[in-house]
């Protein structure tokens, strides 16, 4: 039995998930401005060519991943619970949250965000379980 999201699919409008259709906010905004469907539709059309030219032929696509410094962070203690620390080159990491941190003192979630409390905490964490303290003093 096909519901109303299945027959009334268009990519601005509605995601399906399960049985329930949700109207996504592109939608909306869409509808409170001077953009019209065919427009979002041709810029989405240009984006998915876009991203589709970066694929490799053998269809995946290759560019640098990057993360913030949780991930960094959680490996030293992920490492210090294991007691593998000994085996691995953790100063690089030390390194890497030393390079992060902000003249504010703490590490951001994302570029620019001004630093954000959770991050910075474990990146401390972090520093603290590698027996360093922060360029800071913190």
């Amino acid at each position: 039995m096909q519901n109303d999201c299945q027959t009334q699919w268009t990519k601005a409008q509605y995601i399906n998930v399960g049985e329930e259709c949700e109207s996504m906010q592109t939608q909306d905004q869409v509808s409170q401005s001077n953009i019209t469907p065919e427009k979002l539709n041709q810029a989405i059309d240009r984006s998915q060519n876009y991203l589709l030219s970066l694929q490799t032929a053998e269809g995946y696509w290759w560019a640098e991943l990057e993360s913030n410094v949780t991930m960094a962070s959680e490996t030293v203690l992920l490492h210090k619970i294991w007691g593998t620390e000994a085996t691995r080159p953790l100063h690089k990491v030390e390194n890497y949250l030393r390079r992060q941190q902000r003249d504010h003192g703490g590490w951001e979630l994302f570029y620019g965000d001004r630093g954000e409390l959770s991050v910075t905490v474990e990146a401390y964490m972090a520093m603290r379980l590698l027996g360093r303290r922060t360029q800071r003093n913190c």
